[in-house]
């Protein structure tokens, strides 16, 4: 459970007066973009009455957990390094990273359904969001996994001709 849920968790029942008796939030459901916490606590009446009372919280994300077959497994934020490049495999999508992202199909990806996407990278350009205004900085750029690629997560370094453009180039895979 996260901080934010144990947070939660510990304001509803002293919200209520509970006198909890260790209430350890269990997960009760999951989904594709939530899950369910429950947990019990007991209620002291004023006239000695004690109820038990059960707490719930939807946890919600996107991408918080992913289809395996069996049933829905916790999503992981992990790039998986190999010869040939690396692959991303716990989470709603899917991706294979090709060692050079220049190549063609360096990027395959897998979405939930099952369709398959291909890409490569093409260049490297800057956009302004404040002002909309963008500007194309090198292309034809090879790139190699970089020592970093051994840690979490693994950094693709982009090198190019042009001094002024050898610019990192980091590939993340987060489950929001």
């Amino acid at each position: 459970m996260n901080s934010t849920s144990a947070a939660l968790a510990l304001s509803v029942a002293v919200a209520t007066g509970a006198l909890a008796q260790n209430p350890s939030p269990t997960v009760v459901e999951r989904g594709p973009h939530h899950r369910i916490w429950q947990w019990t606590t007991v209620e002291q009446w004023p006239g000695g009455q004690r109820i038990e009372r059960t707490h719930r919280v939807v946890e919600l994300a996107t991408g918080l957990h992913y289809w395996t077959g069996d049933g829905w497994a916790e999503s992981r934020e992990l790039i998986e390094p190999f010869p040939q490049g690396a692959v991303a495999r716990f989470g709603p999508h899917r991706v294979i990273f090709a060692a050079n992202l220049n190549s063609p199909g360096a990027i395959d990806l897998e979405t939930p359904d099952g369709q398959r996407l291909t890409s490569h990278l093409l260049g490297l350009a800057y956009t302004d969001t404040a002002t909309g205004r963008s500007v194309w900085i090198s292309d034809d750029i090879d790139s190699r996994p970089s020592p970093a690629a051994q840690r979490q997560p693994p950094t693709f370094t982009l090198p190019t001709a042009r001094w002024w453009a050898k610019l990192p180039s980091a590939i993340t895979v987060r489950p929001s």
